[in-house]
């Protein structure tokens, strides 16, 4: 990521001398790791991984293992972060590595087009499964660009998940709200009018 995007790792830098900075690898960007992001100025966070504001435990997710129904991608994702098949990648030279992205990138659009919309959404007993490992009142997460709140319930408990929008369609952002916090979620999504 460092080696495509030269601009925007120098302005992170810069910020994140005032404000601290976080990065959680996705689906396009798992390779940008800890030292990479050390070095720009990043706080690098692991996919899941808990936050707590005010007291009340968050976890932010990609979004990707979520998606239980799409098999295809859940193979091809144990593959592509396979610790081996990483070290050899890095290996190789930036060209043949941008190649190797284009052609990867190329056959996602394709197979994506062959799924049904169902099969890459994030699934509700996966998002009850990992509220309840992680022992969480929120979820956070991402990759399924599309923005929905949905309460989980769990005996007397009741979780949120909130999943964002597509970052290229308009510009969406998730506040901590903490007079909320009586109401025992703190997260409020916002989204710009266009």
């Amino acid at each position: 990521m460092a080696d495509d995007y030269p601009q925007l790792m120098k302005c992170f830098k810069t910020c994140s001398q005032d404000t601290a900075i976080y990065f959680m690898p996705g689906n396009r960007d798992f390779l940008f790791d800890e030292a990479q992001a050390t070095t720009w100025g990043l706080g690098y966070i692991d996919d899941p991984c808990v936050i707590h504001i005010a007291n009340q435990p968050i976890l932010l997710m990609h979004g990707d293992l979520l998606c239980t129904e799409d098999t295809s991608y859940q193979r091809l994702r144990s593959l592509l972060r396979h610790p081996s098949l990483i070290s050899i990648f890095n290996q190789l030279p930036l060209s043949v590595r941008h190649f190797v992205g284009k052609c990867l990138r190329k056959r996602s659009q394709k197979e994506t087009s062959k799924k049904t919309a169902k099969s890459m959404q994030a699934t509700p007993s996966a998002i009850k499964q990992y509220i309840s490992n992680y022992n969480c009142s929120s979820l956070l997460f991402g990759h399924v660009h599309q923005h929905s709140c949905r309460e989980i319930k769990e005996g007397h408990q009741t979780a949120i998940a909130l999943s964002m929008s597509s970052w290229d369609d308009s510009d969406n952002f998730v506040i901590a709200d903490y007079h909320l916090q009586r109401s025992g979620h703190i997260l409020q999504y916002h989204q710009s009018a266009d």
